[in-house]
């Protein structure tokens, strides 16, 4: 996990845990769309 952290961050994204006991955990990563400075084509950008 702290490998993914370290990735995560530094593309500028977040993760956020959340653990329930006997309900499992829930993991979100989020990412930038964009990368500050590149131009993106319209045709490239995907939103999930």
């Amino acid at each position: 996990m702290s490998i993914t952290q370290s990735y995560v961050r530094s593309h500028g994204g977040d993760i956020q845990l959340e653990s329930i006991p006997g309900y499992g955990t829930t993991v979100r990563v989020t990412l930038p769309i964009r990368q500050v400075g590149t131009m993106v084509q319209h045709s490239e950008e995907v939103i999930v």
